[in-house]
């Protein structure tokens, strides 16, 4: 018996539509949110420690529009069709995997010891063609092969 299991249903994004009584001008994004509170956060402390004010006119714009276009900058696909995010760790994860498997095992790039094996025969040419008689020609024909 055979199951089919749906990989693609399980990477589906989730999407906010309301909060509460509140509809939201537009569906967000759980990533969008972390996205937006993780950059929000250093941006403040930033902003109170070089005594920003948050008042109108601008100081409310200076507060909240950089981390917001940093959450909708890095939600864009860049390259590939992934996100900023999703490009850097596809490129560190290929620069920090190791490049050659042995035995589904990492090989080292400079291994101390090399080792090299090898074997090496030589077969008889049409006028060194010994007479099939001969018995002793018989058993090393027999082991060469």
């Amino acid at each position: 018996m055979e199951l089919r299991t749906y990989t693609g249903l399980w990477k589906v994004e989730r999407r906010l539509y309301k909060f509460y009584d509140i509809n939201l001008p537009y569906p967000v994004s759980i990533r969008q949110i972390g996205l937006f509170l993780g950059s929000i956060v250093p941006w403040m402390l930033l902003m109170s420690f070089l005594h920003v004010p948050f008042a109108p006119p601008f100081g409310q714009l200076i507060w909240l529009f950089p981390p917001a276009l940093f959450t909708w900058y890095a939600n864009r696909p860049v390259a590939e069709g992934k996100t900023l995010f999703e490009y850097a760790g596809s490129q560190i994860s290929f620069f920090t995997k190791p490049r050659v498997f042995g035995d589904l095992n990492p090989i080292p790039k400079n291994p101390a010891v090399h080792y090299v094996h090898g074997r090496a025969w030589r077969s008889k040419s049409v006028d060194d063609k010994a007479d099939p008689s001969d018995e002793d020609n018989k058993d090393e024909a027999s082991t060469r092969r």
